[in-house]
This record gives C-alpha cells, structure tokens and sequence, in this order.
C-alpha cells in the first residue's frame, strides 16, 4: 500500500549454519493454526463434535457388533465409552499419519530445523513444521477433551495413572507448540500412536464378545511388536538423533 514500509527480506540461508540460535515467535506461519487459547478452546470442541457424532452413530451399530457373547455390562460400556474408542482410533490413525510424513521430510534436515519450528518455516523443510504445528494442536485438543471424560468418569475410564499422562502429555504439547520448538522430535513421537490402535481394537475385540477369537490373539502379538519396535526401539533412535 502507499506509504507502507517495505518488509525486510528473509534470511533463508542462516537455518543451516552451525550453532544457530533458535527463534520463537508466538504466531504460527502461513498454514499454521498457533497454539494459543482461542486455537486450542476451537479444537477441543471441534473434537467434542467428532466425539457426539462417533456415539450418535455407535448407538446405531452396537446391535450389529455384537454377539451373543457380549454381556450387557460389555454392551454398557460400549454404548458409554465406546465414542472415546472409535475417537482415539481415527485420531491415532491420522496423528500417526502426519507424523511418518514428517518424518521422512525432516529425517535429513538440518538440526536447527529440527529443533525449531520456526527457523523451519524460513527453509524449504515448511510444509514438514505445517503438519508438526497443525498436528500438534489436535493431538493437545484430544488429550485434554479426553482428560475431561476420564476425570468425569473416573475411575472407569483409567485411574490416576491415565490422568498423569494426559496432563503431562498435554502440557508437554501445549509449551512445544507455543513455544514452536522441537518439530523433529514430536515427529517421532506421535508415531507411537500406531499402536494405540491396536490397542483400540483389542477394546473391541472384548466389549463385542470376541476377545476368545484367534483374531485376539494376532491382535495381541501385533500390539506388542509394534509396542516394541515404535515405543522402545525407535523413541531410542529419536532420543538419539537428537
């Protein structure tokens, strides 16, 4: 506009050099919702809408799932804790998606884009710290819209064990996104949700009256390879890396 001033150039080339200093700023880039409190208030309840849509649909299936094994107190707990199940699971799935397509962008990345979403949004590695940032809102928006149902439920949902781990978790997500630091390590991270789904569907495999079928036990060993190789072996190689 007339009379603007004009807007300095970016440095695109310091991301790379040894010994950079990580920037923070707290608004996201083009693309990216920033972790704030308004952000993070419209996807807690934009999960709380895919959480009533999941349970209006559930209600309609659960005479279809089950068997003539599953027993009312399994056929009350699906129709009460089942929506929680069916949300982790899409959202593990996708959490886990954007995190492996992190990963192999950034897997080669110079370290201080590794470690800072910012510098990462001046360099060609920006369509990786996107998915980081965006990803990252939704993991906290979930974990805290689950908190709020295991506390509300408790203890039948998880005891305090469960609650430890989503407030830790949640806050660990909520100061990195502020922040917009450790893009490359939170990649990692989220792609232990692969194995949640597993877990999700051995839930199910219980409540429907088929926890005695063969498939529960393939289920099972998966869960526990994937357990292994994703939450041990490869947060060891990240640890590592980093």
């Amino acid at each position: 506009p007339p009379g603007a001033r004009p807007r300095a150039p970016r440095d695109t080339g310091a991301a790379g050099e040894e010994g950079q200093r990580l920037r923070w700023s707290p608004l996201g880039g083009p693309g990216v919702m920033p972790m704030n409190a308004w952000t993070l208030g419209v996807a807690v309840a934009g999960v709380e809408c895919l959480h009533q849509l999941g349970a209006l649909a559930l209600r309609r299936l659960v005479p279809l799932i089950t068997t003539p094994a599953t027993t009312e107190k399994h056929r009350s707990n699906l129709e009460l804790f089942g929506p929680s199940y069916v949300l982790t699971t899409v959202l593990s799935i996708a959490l886990a998606g954007a995190g492996c397509t992190s990963t192999a962008l950034l897997i080669d990345a110079p370290d201080a884009v590794k470690m800072s979403a910012a510098v990462c949004m001046d360099t060609e590695f920006k369509d990786a710290c996107e998915i980081v940032e965006n990803s990252n809102v939704l993991f906290a928006a979930y974990l805290i819209q689950d908190l709020v149902r295991i506390v509300g439920f408790y203890p039948r949902m998880g005891g305090l064990d469960m609650i430890l781990h989503h407030v830790g978790f949640a806050t660990c997500a909520v100061l990195a996104g502020h922040l917009r630091i450790f893009p490359f390590p939170y990649s990692v991270f989220i792609l232990m949700e692969l194995s949640t789904v597993l877990l999700e569907l051995r839930w199910f495999l219980i409540q429907t009256g088929r926890g005695h079928l063969p498939l529960m036990q393939t289920v099972n060993v998966a869960f526990g390879v994937t357990f292994i190789i994703l939450r041990i072996g490869g947060v060891s190689l990240g640890v590592y890396d980093f």
